[in-house]
């Protein structure tokens, strides 16, 4: 399954702000749910097969999305997961003017 990002909004189907049940349903994987700390105030699902990590708010609703290298990830067609922060801040400039402050990315 690759995942396209647009910062801030959406990776691949999965969008900031959707159902849990909604985004179960998308990934259609094997999860583990459960608190990363003992500071945290939910839990978090897990899909370790997909390299996806799906935060969410106290109405249930998709808060924050975190991938690992398992996962596939590009930006704009472009992947990034697994390059330098040179070659993919190299990749992002290639794509035209970004703050990549304000992709939410460092």
């Amino acid at each position: 399954m690759v995942f396209d990002i647009i910062p801030g909004k959406s990776m691949g189907s999965l969008c900031i702000g959707m159902p849990k049940l909604e985004v179960r349903g998308i990934l259609n994987a094997d999860l583990k749910s459960f608190k990363r700390n003992k500071f945290a105030l939910r839990e978090e699902d897990i899909f370790s097969q997909l390299g996806v990590s799906v935060d969410y708010d106290a109405s249930d609703l998709c808060e924050a999305i975190g991938v690992g290298l398992r996962s596939s990830v590009t930006f704009q067609g472009q992947t990034l997961l697994g390059s330098s922060v040179a070659e993919a801040m190299e990749v992002l400039s290639s794509l035209g003017p970004t703050d990549v402050k304000e992709l939410g990315m460092w």
